[in-house]
């Protein structure tokens, strides 16, 4: 086996396969950022949360020089494929969860404020809908808002 037929494995196999969950993850992720605002610290610029098939102990919460901090969770990414959409989002809000948690705890937040971000989430049974702005012509004459549905499989935009 070559060097090129790996990389054929990489882009033909593997590859859509990350692609697809990146793009499933956003509904639930960009709800997650929203409800969060702005989450002021001294340690930490991002999270990565990798989603892996087995994570290793000893490196569970990494930062790196420039600020970003990654962790890995536990994920079969072949049986998350096989779950209905509903199921996703449960998955993927349970994923981001044990992210931040192990963040939370790494560096001694208080983990209530995330708390009460999963639950606001479970309240509106992982929906992820939302006017983004209202906007007015220049004449004042007429109004309007953009109106968003970020679903696993699509997003949406309307302008009412």
């Amino acid at each position: 086996m070559t060097e090129a037929d790996i990389s054929l494995y990489y882009e033909n196999k593997w590859k859509p396969k990350r692609v697809l969950f990146r793009d499933q993850v956003r509904c639930i992720a960009s709800m997650y950022t929203y409800l969060l605002g702005r989450f002021q610290t001294e340690r930490t610029e991002k999270i990565t949360i990798n989603c892996v098939e087995k994570t290793n102990d000893n490196a569970l919460v990494k930062t790196t020089l420039d600020g970003f901090t990654k962790v890995s969770v536990e994920l079969d990414i072949d049986s998350y494929f096989l779950l209905s959409n509903y199921e996703k989002k449960r998955v993927i809000l349970e994923k981001i969860n044990g992210g931040v948690t192990k963040v939370a705890n790494e560096f001694s937040w208080d983990i209530e404020l995330f708390n009460r971000i999963s639950y606001e989430i479970i309240k509106n049974d992982y929906v992820n809908e939302y006017v983004w702005k209202q906007k007015t012509s220049p004449d004042k004459k007429f109004k309007a808002e953009v109106y968003c549905q970020h679903d696993i499989d699509f997003f949406t935009i309307s302008i009412l």
